[in-house]
């Protein structure tokens, strides 16, 4: 994925923060904003998103009765109905089964030539001197303090990132998780719900590390992590 990251107003406001700019179609209006996926995390992004640049429909395998947008179809369908430059994606599919973000990269990558703005809550915070790349998530109340935010990655509700962080592409960190200063995080790694990450501490690309865990030490090898400190243990996948 080619990095391009942008810095962002604090997105406290009344609206999300919607970018890059917006692409226009040949017509000179603007091009509509679709959703990859219609689970639960989409339904969260519509609850987050401006309503000036509100999706106009959604893809998926199947129709969903929850989300209040029309369905376009599956993604070949949605590629066929719009071409790349016609329309701006945003992806809602985090993960199926197992939290394997191998499976989402794979996904964005099936739409070269389309671009993915950043979606940020009004409610969150993003510092001034903050990177955040294209196609990322932040999500309510999430602070982003000093930081360096990759490619379509998802920082989850009330995540905390604090200073001169950064993680790699497609990296998803969970409600509540906080990272401490200088930490380092690899391309396709999941942080899960609650997990405190050390200052300084690096953490490899394809790392899954578990609900509530603590990390004191540098993660090396892919792999699922569970447990606090020196308890540490890395299970068998």
């Amino acid at each position: 994925m080619k990095k391009n990251l942008k810095r962002h107003r604090n997105a406290q406001s009344k609206d999300s923060c919607i970018n890059p700019e917006r692409h226009t179609a040949s017509c000179g209006s603007p091009s509509p904003i679709l959703l990859i996926g219609g689970g639960g995390h989409a339904l969260s992004l519509l609850e987050i998103m401006d309503p000036d640049d509100y999706p106009a429909g959604y893809s998926s395998p199947e129709p969903s009765g929850r989300m209040p947008l029309p369905w376009i179809g599956d993604d070949d369908t949605l590629r066929g109905k719009y071409p790349p430059g016609t329309a701006r994606l945003v992806c809602a599919y985090v993960y199926g089964g197992r939290p394997d973000l191998s499976v989402r990269r794979k996904l964005i990558e099936s739409f070269p030539g389309y671009s993915f703005p950043t979606v940020i809550a009004p409610s969150a915070i993003v510092t001034p001197s903050s990177l955040v790349g294209e196609g990322t998530q932040i999500m309510h109340r999430c602070v982003i303090n000093r930081a360096t935010i990759g490619n379509h990655c998802i920082v989850n509700t009330g995540a905390i990132v604090e200073h001169d962080c950064q993680t790699e592409d497609n990296v998803f960190i969970g409600p509540g998780a906080i990272l401490g200063g200088e930490v380092s995080i690899g391309s396709d790694s999941f942080i899960g719900l609650g997990a405190t990450v050390r200052n300084g501490v690096k953490i490899c690309s394809g790392a899954v590390i578990g609900m509530g865990t603590d990390v004191m030490t540098d993660i090396t090898k892919p792999g699922i992590y569970v447990g606090h400190g020196k308890r540490l243990i890395r299970l068998p996948v």
